[in-house]
């Protein structure tokens, strides 16, 4: 590799490592809108509509407090599909470490010797999210007794 090669690689992985790092930051401020726009759509529609009679019917009632699981889900697929891309990322910065000489260096080598756990936290604390999103549905919806739900 000539040492122009050898700059332009280098660059490239200083690039895709810090974009990486702002995809990484994503997926986190995925989760934090999960949460907050959950509470943010659960907190307007009950003043608006869960206090006094609304006058709307019981299947728009449900569909509005089925909204916040449905946001959570779909955060979790832009999440997925984020992680996905920096998975590519990875495997194309691994070939790059190689052929610059420097795959045995570095903390990304030292990391790799460990168990991954937090791939699995964040799936975890993922479903747990959207299981609490459903539950939290079917109760606000049983509170209001919007609809009969045949499975409760």
């Amino acid at each position: 590799m000539s040492d122009e090669q050898r700059e332009f690689h280098l660059e490239e992985f200083k690039q895709l490592k810090s974009e990486i790092s702002s995809l990484l930051a994503r997926v986190e401020t995925l989760f934090k809108y999960g949460l907050i726009g959950s509470a943010a759509v659960y907190t307007w529609f009950l003043t608006q509509f869960g206090l006094a009679d609304s006058g709307l019917s019981s299947e728009v009632l449900l569909l509005g407090f089925l909204i916040p699981p449905v946001l959570v889900f779909f955060f979790g697929l832009l999440a997925l599909s984020t992680y996905s891309h920096v998975s590519r990322m990875g495997k194309y910065l691994k070939k790059i470490e190689r052929e610059l000489g420097a795959e045995h260096l570095g903390w990304e080598q030292y990391w790799r010797r460990t168990k991954p756990i937090l791939l699995g936290l964040l799936c975890s604390f993922y479903l747990l999210l959207l299981l609490a999103e459903v539950w939290l549905a079917v109760w606000v919806n049983s509170q209001l007794h919007v609809i009969s739900l045949p499975w409760i």
